[in-house]
């Protein structure tokens, strides 16, 4: 889907594309330190909000 995307982008919205993605990545990977059963547990109450 995403490269259906990208074909119709200029360079420069495509610079855009990946820099938000890279901050998207960012926000999903683990804090350092950060347990993975406590971002488990976080994980499922945001879904049941």
């Amino acid at each position: 889907m995403i490269k259906a995307i990208a074909k119709d982008l200029s360079e420069e919205e495509m610079e855009i594309l990946c820099r938000c993605l890279k901050n998207l990545n960012k926000f999903f990977e683990p804090k350092a330190g950060e347990a993975n059963e406590h971002r488990r547990e976080g994980q499922y109450k945001t879904r049941s909000d």
